[in-house]
C-alpha cells in the first residue's frame, strides 16, 4: 500500500468543488490523502453525514448479525452530525462525494474518550482508509487533551482489532 499526503493543486480545486455542492455547509477539510490510487478527505461531519453515517453502521453491523438501535445503544451514531449529538469529535472519510466511512469520539472524563460508530463500508475495506480516519480521530482528540481513547470491538471483528 502507497500513501502519501501531497495533492495536487488541479485535483484538490475540482475535490473541493464537488465537496461544496454535495454539503451546503461549511467544509472543515481534516486531511487530504492519497492511498492506493484513491483520494480520500477526511471531514468534520455536517448534519446532511447523518443518513450515510447510520447507513454505514447499519449495514457494517447487519455483516456480523449485530442489530443496531439507533435511539438508545447506537444512538452516538444515531445523533451523528446533529446539533442534538455529545459526541466531541465526528469525522468522516469522503471519496468522491460519497462519506465511506465514519467515527465519532465520546469524552467520558476530561481526559479519556471512547471512539464509537467506526465503521467503513466492506467495498471499501483494505485501502487504508480506517487508519487514516483513525489517525486524524486520534490527533483530533490530542489537540482537545484526551489522553486515553478505547475502542470497543469484538474479537470476530479482525479489522478493527488490527487496528
Amino acid at each position: 500500500m502507497s500513501c502519501s499526503v501531497s495533492v495536487d493543486s488541479t485535483v484538490r480545486i475540482y475535490n473541493f468543488w464537488q465537496l461544496a455542492r454535495s454539503r451546503p455547509l461549511k467544509i472543515t477539510l481534516i486531511a487530504e490523502i492519497f492511498c492506493d490510487a484513491i483520494t480520500m478527505q477526511i471531514l468534520k461531519s455536517v448534519p446532511s453525514d447523518n443518513g450515510a453515517a447510520k447507513d454505514l453502521v447499519r449495514i457494517s453491523c447487519d455483516t456480523f448479525g449485530i442489530e443496531t438501535d439507533f435511539d438508545n445503544l447506537d444512538k452516538a451514531i444515531g445523533l451523528f452530525g446533529t446539533i442534538d449529538s455529545k459526541n466531541s469529535i465526528e469525522l468522516v472519510c469522503v471519496i468522491d462525494v460519497d462519506v465511506v466511512r465514519c467515527v465519532a469520539i465520546q469524552r467520558l472524563t476530561p481526559q479519556d474518550a471512547k471512539l464509537v460508530g467506526f465503521h467503513v463500508g466492506a467495498n471499501r475495506q483494505g485501502h487504508g482508509i480506517g487508519r487514516a480516519l483513525l489517525s486524524a480521530a486520534i490527533a483530533e482528540a490530542t489537540a482537545l487533551g484526551i489522553t486515553q481513547q478505547n475502542l470497543d470491538t469484538w474479537s470476530h471483528m479482525e479489522a478493527a482489532a488490527h487496528l
